[in-house]
């Protein structure tokens, strides 16, 4: 796992939470900026961020997530991510990149919700079950078909 320059603690997140995260630089250099959560149940994570850098000093280059210390995703178009199928767990998303040249303020600002992993509906088992039993029913259909020709 990246060894992070700013951690910031979110705690328990269950499906249809949100949180939001905030990085500000005043000097150059490279960060990675981590935020510690514990998933509770099965959930997608989706989230974006806006670079506010009117001078286009500051550069996001990658956002990471970690399970413990092992590397889950990774996306360097970070703009706007997405880390499908996520187990319960300590999770930490890790925002890295640089600062260059910065005459006052840089900043990103963004947010991460889970979205509760999808169910199938029982009317899609239904669906699915009288797919089986029309297919299985052509089969014996041609075998009998074939058997009295």
């Amino acid at each position: 796992m990246a060894t992070c320059s700013k951690t910031t603690a979110w705690g328990d997140l269950g499906a249809g939470d949100v949180e939001g995260f905030l990085g500000i630089y005043s000097s150059d250099g490279s960060f990675t900026d981590c935020y510690k959560f514990n998933l509770t149940e099965a959930a997608t994570g989706v989230g974006g961020f806006i670079e506010l850098d009117p001078y286009s000093k500051l550069d996001v280059s990658s956002v990471s997530l970690f399970l413990g210390s092992s590397l889950v995703g990774a996306d360097t178009t970070p703009a706007d991510f997405k880390f499908a199928s996520l187990g319960v767990g300590s999770y930490t998303l890790a925002f890295s990149g640089t600062v260059k040249n910065v005459p006052g303020l840089a900043a990103y600002v963004g947010g991460f919700a889970t979205v509760a992993a999808p169910v199938p509906e029982p009317e899609a088992y239904a669906m699915m079950l009288a797919g089986f039993f029309g297919v299985g029913f052509g089969v014996l259909r041609r075998k009998k078909a074939a058997a009295s020709a």
